[in-house]
């Protein structure tokens, strides 16, 4: 498509200079007088943007050419250009680029061979400013060249009978578009006041695209006589001229018919009004030039038509029309009726307006109880096509998706407080309950659900030491008293004359060790040792060889209970001189072969013993 190549076109040339380094753009340059500017626009660098301002105002003689790789800006500086008598053409003829900006004025009307402002076979940009033409002259202020480009944003467009002509794509954004050509004044020289033609037919269908603005015209306003349009705000009216009061020479606000090719055109906002005539005029098969179809599509706007009987005209043989919104009124206000062309999904309602047909695409929606935290709704029906509610299935009262609304209830809480648990019974956290959803939180403010098992503290159970619960005094039912038992050294035999004692083993616990005990007696602390592990004690040689030779008992005494033994004390070996040991013995000690000699357990000479005897 040819829009999307010239926008290509535009993208690279604006990267191109955005991205080169600030030295390669070229310096303001100011000019004084209609020869500076055109040596400053022959002598700009090819591909680069250059700024070029207006110091004073300047005549032209002649047209001044903007080469095809030149990139012009002009500052008009709100300086003016005018030019001589004997001018032919229009100031500026763009073969390359040209941006003009600066609220400046060119003003031709002084001369009829000066036939507008801008011949465009490039891209043009007009940001701003006024543009003045004689009505006699026959031209336009734009005249936008097939295959060229053009936008305007701002400005004031009047004087010649054509604001803009367009063969290639032009785009408008705002400005003031004034056309007082009357064909009945001059027969040769009129036309709408925008207009868009395919004339060349080598080259792409033109394109049209209307934004916002205003146009004003006596034989008529806006034009599109081949390819495509799109109108989508602004005001479109066409006006008396100076000498016909009444109108009569007024024609149509908006006008499509295939006059030099086929048409579609797209209307989506915008007011037209006509001052003595339709409004809007589709097809053309009388006077429209090659005849070809017109297509129209009306999505929107206000439509006011000069008549008492019609607000639009089809051509049945060349004209198409497609309604799907807007308002319709014939020259008194009242409505006019459009309803043959209206979409089959649309109807016409009393105020003249293009509504949906609600009752085709309605989607019932039955009411809907809201719950704690989500809301419900009452009944109502919805047009998804328009995205409208209606409180019946008729759509005859409109409501608000608002209006629908019922709002969430909230939750109704009780609070259970917190409970430890015990040995035999669950407690629980903190928590809050919805007696409505039935839903548990952790916190009052609802922002945490639970689930009720998560709540739940276990039974800690019992903590049994010696048989009894240590939190709430409960019997072990499994507990069986402990013992203590001596469990190494049981049984032993002590020979006196030994250097070791007897060691004991008591399973008890050390630090539950009370005291020990030979034969029922306590043994002095100083007779014995104990240590950890579990209970060992450790009687002591010096403790053993005190008791008499036989069968001694021994308990070591816990404070939970005692453990009991019994032990052997023997007595001390005898070793005779031949090296013969003769034990046990009773504690006595004899020589070998003397029966009389008392057996002490000490060893004398014959001498010694005759001496005492």
């Amino acid at each position: 498509m040819k829009t999307k190549k010239l926008l290509a076109v535009l993208l690279a040339a604006v990267m191109t200079v955005a991205l080169m380094p600030s030295w390669a753009l070229a310096a303001d340059t100011g000019v004084a007088d209609a020869a500076a500017l055109e040596e400053a626009i022959a002598n700009a660098p090819d591909g680069q943007e250059t700024v070029i301002t207006l110091e004073s105002s300047l005549e032209l003689t002649e047209t001044i050419v903007i080469g095809e790789n030149k990139q012009i800006k002009l500052d008009m500086n709100g300086q003016t250009i005018t030019v001589s008598d004997n001018f032919t053409g229009r100031p500026f003829t763009i073969n390359g680029a040209l941006s003009v900006t600066g609220n400046g004025t060119i003003n031709t009307t002084n001369c009829q061979t000066a036939y507008g402002s801008f011949d465009n076979y490039g891209s043009l940009v007009i940001e701003n400013g006024t543009y003045i033409g004689s009505v006699l002259a026959g031209g336009s202020v734009v005249k936008n060249r097939p295959e060229s480009y053009c936008e305007i944003y701002d400005g004031r467009f009047n004087g010649t009978p054509t604001a803009v002509y367009n063969e290639g794509v032009t785009k408008i954004y705002g400005g003031t578009f004034d056309g007082r050509s009357c064909s009945v004044c001059s027969s040769s020289s009129w036309g709408y006041t925008i207009q868009s033609h395919w004339n060349n037919k080598g080259a792409s269908k033109p394109e049209f695209y209307f934004y916002n603005g205003t146009v004003i015209g006596v034989q008529g306003a806006f034009s599109t006589s081949a390819g495509y349009s799109e109108i989508h705000d602004g005001t479109f009216k066409t006006v008396s001229c100076d000498k016909h009061p009444n109108a009569t020479t007024a024609w149509y606000a908006l006008y499509i018919a295939g006059e030099s090719g086929e048409v579609e055109s797209h209307v989506y906002g915008g007011t037209f009004t006509s001052a003595s005539k339709y409004a809007v005029y589709i097809g053309n098969s009388n006077d429209g030039g090659e005849k070809q179809q017109a297509a129209a599509y009306i999505h929107g706007g206000t439509f006011t038509s000069g008549r008492s009987d019609y607000v639009i005209y089809e051509d049945v043989n060349l004209g198409r029309l497609n309604i799907t919104g807007g308002m319709f009124y014939l020259n008194d206000n009242s409505v006019a009726d459009v309803s043959k062309w209206v979409n089959e999904d649309y109807m016409q309602d009393e105020s003249g307006a293009i509504v949906h047909n609600h009752a085709k695409d309605l989607v019932h929606v039955p009411d809907q109880q809201p719950t704690c935290t989500e809301p419900g709704n009452s009944e109502y029906w919805y047009c998804e096509v328009c995205d409208l509610y209606f409180q019946d299935a008729d759509a005859k009262t409109e409501i608000t998706k608002e209006d629908t609304v019922i709002q969430a209830a909230g939750h109704k809480l009780t609070k259970t407080e917190e409970k430890a648990a015990t040995c035999t019974e669950k407690g629980n956290e903190e928590y809050w309950a919805c007696e409505v959803c039935g839903k548990y939180f952790s916190d009052e403010a609802c922002t945490q659900e639970i689930n009720l098992a998560d709540t739940v503290i276990a039974a800690t159970g019992h903590s049994y030491e010696n048989g009894k619960c240590t939190v709430c005094g409960a019997l072990d039912p499994d507990y069986v008293p402990f013992k203590p038992e001596i469990i190494a050294g049981t049984n032993g035999t002590w020979q006196k004359g030994s250097k070791d004692g007897m060691s004991f083993t008591s399973n008890a616990e050390f630090a539950d060790f009370l005291k020990v005990q030979v034969d029922g007696k306590d043994v002095d602390k100083a007779n014995y040792e104990v240590k950890e592990g579990s209970t060992i004690v450790n009687l002591k040689a010096s403790y053993l060889e005190t008791l008499t030779e036989g069968q001694h008992s021994l308990s070591i005494v816990s404070q939970t209970g005692t453990a009991t033994t019994t032990f052997t004390i023997q007595g001390a070996s005898v070793t005779d001189p031949d090296g013969d040991t003769n034990a046990p013995q009773t504690g006595d000690t004899t020589q070998k072969g003397d029966s009389t000699s008392p057996k002490t357990g000490d060893s004398s000479q014959p001498l010694l013993w005759m001496t005492l005897l």
